[in-house]
């Protein structure tokens, strides 16, 4: 009898899925609803010959049997007073229900559902507080990521307030405290009343954080680490290298790195490099346990300062130099009047002609002894 019962529900699986490529849609309905509400999906009107197939993507499950033979076959789903109902609409949903006739397999309605995110964001930093005001009703908070949506953690509640999700989370004034978050914070937040119906949602998105240090040769290169030190993970890339090396592992430094050597330095806050060089240059990663990002920084090592000095002061003095040979050889070539101008001497006419010769050099410069030695 279970294997009748398995065959015609492998059957029915090989007929919804050849449906989508030879049957004609009949009204499809398409819905758009928020996540986390409980959502009626659609009366069963006959339950006895009905079967309701969910057809979804393959990370969600794939295609499955949600009712058949009267029986609710997803415990995620109920029946009740003929309404075939979801508790809790999530990523899962996303997909179309199939309603068929189970004698023969026919198919006689669909249901395309599209849930969508009407949660407030937040978005944080690594390392930054998360704070959630607790609504007045409030029994609950739980917490789920976007990988298993349908199995939330509660992380505090209001009649056991030690209940919390690895002691982290703290009630302060009608306020949810979560100090330092990291990837594994990131997710939704729920909050429930006393009969489980949702008062508020909220979705924390975790950002990571990028930037750019200058440094000089033999400067401190300090990195802060946002995450707990045993989770701590380094990894440094060269700007002309596409390998990867690790520095720190578990929080630890690693002694094989002979260019790091007494050079590195890692605390509770923050991973240190002394005596930066050119050869240090790239980039300088932080990530936690699960290989998840959390601080980036990229890093460029200038000329030595001194260096830097020393050119600026040559750039200095060799104008200067240039100006005072410049000056000192213009006041030492400077032309004089001759002694023949000087004198202011009445030009005598009527000389003979052989005297053109003496009144010419009496025209022409003159130049100092030290000038024509040194020329």
């Amino acid at each position: 009898m279970k294997e009748t019962a398995l065959n015609k529900s492998e059957t029915m699986l090989i007929l919804v899925l050849l449906s989508g490529l030879v049957s004609v849609a009949f009204g499809n309905e398409v819905r758009r609803e928020c996540y986390g509400q409980e959502l009626t999906i659609r009366a069963i009107i006959n339950p006895r010959n009905t079967a309701v197939v969910f057809q979804s993507d393959p990370r969600h499950g794939g295609t499955r049997i949600i009712f058949l033979n009267e029986t609710v076959q997803d415990s995620r789903y109920e029946w009740k007073d003929g309404l075939l109902k979801v508790q809790e609409l999530t990523e899962i949903e996303y997909g179309t229900f199939i309603f068929m006739h189970a004698d023969n397999n026919v198919e006689y309605d669909r249901v395309i559902m599209q849930p969508e995110d009407c949660s407030d964001s937040v978005y944080l930093y690594i390392g930054d507080d998360y704070n959630l005001k607790l609504s007045a009703d409030v029994a609950v908070v739980q917490h789920s990521n976007r990988y298993t949506p349908s199995q939330p953690v509660t992380v505090w509640n209001k009649t056991d307030p030690g209940v919390s999700k690895g002691g982290r989370g703290r009630v302060r004034s009608g306020v949810w405290f979560l100090s330092m978050v990291t990837h594994a914070d990131k997710g939704h937040y729920t909050q429930r009343d006393m009969d489980g119906r949702i008062l508020s949602r909220q979705s924390l998105h975790i950002q990571v954080v990028r930037t750019f240090d200058r440094l000089f040769h033999g400067d401190l290169l300090v990195v802060p680490l946002k995450i707990p030190r045993s989770q701590v993970q380094v990894f440094f890339q060269s700007y002309d290298s596409t390998f990867k090396q690790q520095l720190v592992r578990d929080g630890k430094l690693l002694d094989e790195q002979d260019s790091y050597r007494r050079r590195m330095k890692v605390d509770d806050w923050t991973f240190k490099v002394e005596d930066m060089s050119s050869s240090d240059k790239g980039s300088y990663s932080i990530r936690d346990s699960d290989d998840n990002l959390v601080y980036s920084v990229e890093v460029e090592v200038a000329s030595p300062r001194n260096l830097n000095y020393l050119w600026l002061l040559l750039l200095l003095i060799i104008p200067v130099i240039m100006f005072i040979i410049c000056v000192k050889k213009g006041v030492c070539c400077k032309k004089k009047p001759s002694q023949a101008a000087a004198s202011s001497q009445p030009v005598v006419y009527g000389l003979a002609e052989a005297d053109g010769e003496l009144r010419k050099a009496q025209f022409l410069p003159t130049y100092d002894d030290d000038c024509l030695s040194s020329s």
